[in-house]
C-alpha cells in the first residue's frame, strides 16, 4: 500500500520571488485532487513506501516522488533521489493542461540511451530501434502502441477526451518514444509515452 507523505511547503516564482508571506500553499483539497491523479496516472506508486511532495498551489504544481520507508533507523539518513519528479499545470476547473515527467519510475535513464544509441545509428531501420527497445526491457518499439484507451486518457486529463491517432517517434528530443493525439471537447492535446513501459512522460496542448 502507498504510504503518501504529502509535504507542503513555499513556492516561489522564478520570475518574481516572493516574501515567505506572501508565498502560496498548496491547498489540503488540491493535494488530495493531485494524489487521486498521480494513482489513476501512475498505477506503479500504489506499491511500496513512497513519500511524495507537494510543491505549489492547485494550478502549478510540482511532485517529487521519492523512496522513504515507513520504518527508518534513527539517525542521519541521506535523501533519497527522486524516483518521479511531475511539473504539472491545470485549469481552474482542474482539468490537467501540461505535464512533464522524469525519472526512474518512467525510465528516463533507458529514454536517454536509447536517444544516444538511435542518434549513432542514423542507418537503424525500424527492426533496428525495435531490438534495442527490447533489449532494454521495453515492451512498445515501433510496431507495437502502448494501446491508450480513451478511458484511461480522459481520466488523465481529467476531461472527456477521444485518441485520434497514435505515431512512434524516433527523433524526439526526449528519445524514442510514442505521440498521442488526444482531441478533448475545446483543446486538443498531444500525450507522450516512453517506450519501456508505455507510462506517460509529458502532456502538451497542441
Amino acid at each position: 500500500m502507498l504510504s503518501f507523505v504529502l509535504a507542503l511547503v513555499l513556492v516561489q516564482s522564478p520570475q518574481t520571488p516572493l516574501a515567505p508571506d506572501a508565498a502560496t500553499v498548496a491547498s489540503s483539497e488540491a493535494v488530495n485532487s493531485a494524489q487521486a491523479w498521480l494513482l489513476a496516472t501512475y498505477p506503479a506508486l500504489r506499491r511500496g513506501n513512497l513519500a511524495v511532495h507537494v510543491y505549489g498551489d492547485a494550478e502549478t504544481m510540482r511532485f517529487e516522488v521519492v523512496d522513504e520507508p515507513a520504518a527508518q533507523a534513527p539517525g542521519s539518513r541521506a535523501a533519497s533521489p527522486p524516483a518521479l519528479v511531475i511539473d504539472l499545470h491545470a485549469t481552474k476547473d482542474g482539468r490537467v493542461e501540461f505535464v512533464n515527467a522524469r525519472g526512474a519510475l518512467v525510465h528516463s535513464a533507458e529514454s536517454d540511451n536509447l536517444k544516444a544509441q538511435v542518434a549513432a545509428h542514423p542507418e537503424w531501420t525500424d527492426a533496428d530501434v525495435d531490438a534495442a527497445i527490447a533489449s532494454a526491457g521495453g515492451r512498445y518499439g515501433p510496431a507495437t502502441s502502448p494501446g491508450t484507451s480513451p478511458a484511461v486518457v480522459s481520466g488523465v486529463l481529467r476531461a472527456t477526451a477521444s485518441v485520434t491517432s497514435s505515431t512512434f517517434v524516433r527523433g524526439d528530443t526526449r528519445g524514442p518514444l510514442w505521440i498521442v493525439e488526444v482531441a478533448g471537447a475545446t483543446r486538443s492535446y498531444r500525450l507522450a509515452l516512453e517506450p519501456i513501459a508505455g507510462q506517460l512522460i509529458a502532456i502538451t496542448p497542441k
